[in-house]
C-alpha cells in the first residue's frame, strides 16, 4: 500500500492506495501498465481496519518525524504475520496527474488518493500549496 501524508500544523493522510495485479510478487513498471489500472483507495471500512488504522497513524507520525513541509508519500508491505510496516519515505512523491495526449490514465498513486476525498488532480495542487512551508 502507499499512503500520501499531507503536511500543515498537524499532519494528515489521504486514503491509502492498495496495489494489487503483481508480477512476482513486483508491481510492474509504470511506463508499462499504469498505476491507475492496477490500484485503488481503500475504502472508509477498509481503513478502519485495525492494521490499516495503524499504519496510517505510523505514516503521520513518520511524516511528523521528519518534519516534512510538503507531501510525501510512504510505501507500505505486509509481513508474514499481516502488520503492514512503513518500508519507503518519498519526501519527493511522484505527482503526475492523468490528462496529458496519451496519458489519460496515468494518474500517481497520490493523485488516485486524492480522487478518492473528491478532489480532482488541481484541487490536489491547490491543497497541496495551501498546506506549503513558510520561512
Amino acid at each position: 500500500m502507499t499512503v500520501t501524508v499531507m503536511p500543515g500544523g498537524a499532519p494528515w493522510a489521504l486514503p491509502p492506495v492498495l496495489r494489487f495485479n503483481h508480477e512476482n510478487g513486483v508491481a510492474p513498471y509504470n511506463g508499462v501498465v499504469a498505476v491507475s489500472t492496477n490500484s485503488r483507495a481503500l475504502s472508509r471500512e477498509e481503513q478502519a481496519a485495525p492494521q490499516v488504522a495503524a499504519m496510517l497513524e505510523a505514516c503521520v507520525t513518520a511524516a511528523r518525524l521528519v518534519k516534512a513541509r510538503a507531501p510525501v508519500r510512504i510505501d507500505c508491505r505486509a509481513g508474514a504475520d499481516g502488520v503492514l510496516r512503513l518500508f519507503d519515505l518519498n519526501m519527493k512523491p511522484n505527482m503526475t496527474g492523468a490528462g496529458r495526449p496519451g496519458r489519460d490514465d496515468q494518474d500517481s498513486l497520490s493523485a488516485i488518493a486524492a480522487r478518492a476525498v473528491g478532489w480532482d488532480y488541481r484541487e490536489l495542487l491547490l491543497r497541496m500549496l495551501d498546506g506549503a512551508w513558510r520561512a
